[in-house]
């Protein structure tokens, strides 16, 4: 009888370790997560526009973004966004 016990003692104090080790790893990964999430919008805020482009509004509905690292496709976006507003214009009209 008392080895059942002394096993369940053991068990249950290993079990509590267990458990508040997982809670450590969940705390520790939360606050990971929490920094991660608030570093973020600092992050972008300090590259070219920053936040202040995200709140500038598109110039029409079917706008294509023309920040890419390739000069053509900066290009072809361009172009296609005068194209739109040309149309918006000619609709207008």
């Amino acid at each position: 009888m008392w080895r059942a016990d002394s096993r369940s003692a053991g068990l249950g104090k290993r079990l509590t370790y267990e458990f508040a080790a997982g809670l450590l790893v969940l705390l520790v990964t939360g606050v990971a997560f929490s920094w991660a999430l608030g570093w973020a919008p600092r992050a972008a805020a300090h590259g070219t526009g920053g936040a202040a482009a995200w709140a500038q509004p598109a110039p029409h509905p079917g706008a294509v973004g023309t920040s890419s690292r390739w000069p053509n496709l900066k290009r072809v976006a361009r172009e296609f966004n005068q194209m739109a507003e040309q149309l918006e214009q000619y609709e207008e009209a």
